[in-house]
């Protein structure tokens, strides 16, 4: 049986419009939209996202190895900001996240530390200084995102 929630979730009109762009049947969205119809297994579903956990907590090789869930969602926000050019500052992260901005400053003080982000000095008060990933810390994301890529596309 096939849950209606799900089905009800792409209509026919928006699914075919989005289509039209020709760029998204490349994406990850576009692969959804033109399968949709299939039959959604939140089983797979739960095991492709423990996978993509795995590997990120298999890279002995970087950092990235010794980080929480926290601090990979920010350097995932990091490495959204760097392709869209958007600014990223503490505050924003702790509204985001639904962290305390102490706490969040505590995360950022730690990527700083092992040199995954940088902070620009001295530019306002603390909580409202841009960040970005350091070249290192982009370097380590990209390695990462990159293997979730081959594992989710390989599905």
């Amino acid at each position: 049986m096939v849950d209606h929630k799900v089905s009800m979730f792409f209509d026919d009109s928006v699914s075919t419009s989005i289509q039209e762009a020709s760029s998204i049947n490349d994406t990850p969205a576009g692969f959804i939209l033109n399968n949709h119809r299939k039959e959604i297994e939140p089983d797979k579903i739960a095991s492709l996202l423990l996978e993509a956990r795995s590997i990120r907590s298999d890279q002995s090789d970087n950092e990235l190895s010794n980080i929480d869930d926290v601090s990979w969602y920010i350097l995932l926000d990091l490495m959204v900001s760097t392709g869209t050019g958007k600014t990223i500052v503490a505050i924003d992260l702790a509204t985001t996240h639904r962290v305390p901005k102490n706490i969040m400053l505590r995360y950022i003080a730690y990527l700083v530390s092992i040199d995954l982000v940088e902070n620009e000095k001295n530019t306002g008060k603390e909580g409202t200084v841009p960040l970005k990933l350091t070249e290192y810390g982009a370097a380590a994301v990209d390695k990462v995102l990159r293997r979730m890529g081959h594992c989710l596309a390989n599905v």
